[in-house]
C-alpha cells in the first residue's frame, strides 16, 4: 500500500511534536513493507500536481492541513479513503469573529470530519474544541505515539533554575511567562529554549537577564530538564497535548502551567501510565486502521 501523510512540517526543518509523530508513523508503515511519504503544504506552497499525487497513493492521512486548499482536499476526498490525525488546534478555529480564511475552509473541513474513516484527537480538550464547530462521525482519543522512555527524574540535589521550552513568541506567552518567573523566583536563572519566531521578543528577554537558546534535539531534553527545577508554560493559544508537560513530570520538575489550555491535563493517568499508553497502543491503533481500510 502507498500512504501519503499531509502535514506542514518535517523533522529536518522543525522539531515540533506533529513532525516527529508523522515521521514515526511513516517509519512504522515502512517497517511493514509499505510506501509512506510526507507531503508538505505550508504557508509558502500548497500541494503541487494534485492529480498525480492522488493517482500515486492509495490512502491519505490528513495531519496538519491548514495550508491545503479546499479544492485539493475535496479532490482527495472524492477519490481516496482517508483518516484524520489532528495534532493542533488552529487559531482560526476559535478566533472571534471568524476570519475570512476560516470561512473558506468551513464546508471542506465539515466534510472531512463527516467522511473520515477515523478522526484521531490527541486529547479530550482538543476534541471538545473541534466539536464545538464540527460534527465528527468517527473519533478516537489517543495520546501522540512518541517514544519518551529516556525521560526520568535523576534526583539531582543541585538542580536549579526556571525553564521554558517552545517557540519564542507571543502566542506561546513568553513575555507573561518571564514576568511570572521573576515574580515567583526572582533570583533564579531563567532559560528559554526553542525556535525564535519573534526576534524582538527574544531580544527583550535577553535584555532583562534571561538566557535564550535555539531549539535543541529531543534527545538532549531530559538533561536540560534535570538541570532545572521549575517548568513554566502559559500559552495564549490552545496546546492540544503539550508533550513537554508530560516530559517535565517524568523528569521530576515542578510545573507552573495553564491547565485550561493544555491537553495533557484532560488525561487522568499518571505520567508513567500515560507514557506506556503512548508507546504501546497509539501507533498500533493508527496503523491498523489504515491497513484494515475499515472502521
Amino acid at each position: 500500500m502507498k500512504i501519503a501523510i499531509l502535514n506542514d512540517q518535517i523533522p529536518e526543518t522543525y522539531l515540533g511534536g506533529a513532525a516527529l509523530v508523522n515521521d514515526k508513523i511513516k517509519k512504522e508503515f515502512e517497517s511493514k513493507g509499505h510506501i509512506c511519504n510526507i507531503i508538505i503544504a505550508n504557508e509558502k506552497n500548497d500541494i503541487q500536481n494534485i492529480d498525480e499525487v492522488i493517482d500515486t497513493y492509495d490512502y491519505f492521512i490528513f495531519a496538519n492541513i491548514g495550508y491545503v486548499g479546499s479544492e485539493n482536499l475535496n479532490k482527495i476526498m472524492d477519490s481516496k479513503p482517508f483518516i484524520t490525525f489532528r495534532h493542533d488546534i488552529p487559531v482560526i478555529l476559535y478566533t472571534q469573529p471568524p476570519s475570512e480564511r476560516f470561512k473558506l475552509f468551513y464546508d471542506t473541513w465539515g466534510r472531512m470530519f463527516k467522511e473520515a474513516k477515523m478522526t484521531y484527537f490527541i486529547s479530550e480538550m482538543q476534541a471538545s474544541v473541534f466539536k464545538q464547530t464540527f460534527k465528527v462521525t468517527h473519533e478516537t482519543i489517543l495520546p501522540p505515539p512518541l517514544d519518551i522512555d529516556n525521560f526520568k527524574n535523576e534526583k539531582r540535589e543541585d538542580r536549579n533554575g526556571c525553564l521554558y521550552v517552545g517557540d519564542i513568541s507571543n502566542a506561546r506567552g513568553c513575555q507573561e511567562t518571564f514576568q511570572l518567573m521573576q515574580q515567583l523566583h526572582p533570583d533564579m536563572q531563567k532559560t528559554f529554549v526553542g525556535e525564535i519566531i519573534d526576534g524582538e521578543l527574544a531580544d527583550v528577554l535577553k535584555q532583562h537577564g534571561a538566557t535564550v537558546l535555539p531549539a535543541i534535539d529531543h534527545s538532549e531534553m531530559n538533561e536540560l530538564m534535570n538541570n532545572n527545577k521549575y517548568l513554566f508554560y502559559f500559552p495564549n493559544i490552545y496546546d492540544s497535548f503539550c508533550l513537554k508537560i508530560l516530559e517535565a513530570e517524568l523528569a521530576g520538575m515542578i510545573i507552573y502551567a495553564d491547565r485550561f489550555r493544555i491537553g495533557r491535563y484532560s488525561y487522568t493517568q499518571q505520567a508513567e501510565e500515560l507514557r506506556t499508553h503512548m508507546n504501546k497502543i497509539s501507533l498500533k491503533n493508527i496503523v491498523s486502521t489504515v491497513l484494515q481500510n475499515d472502521c
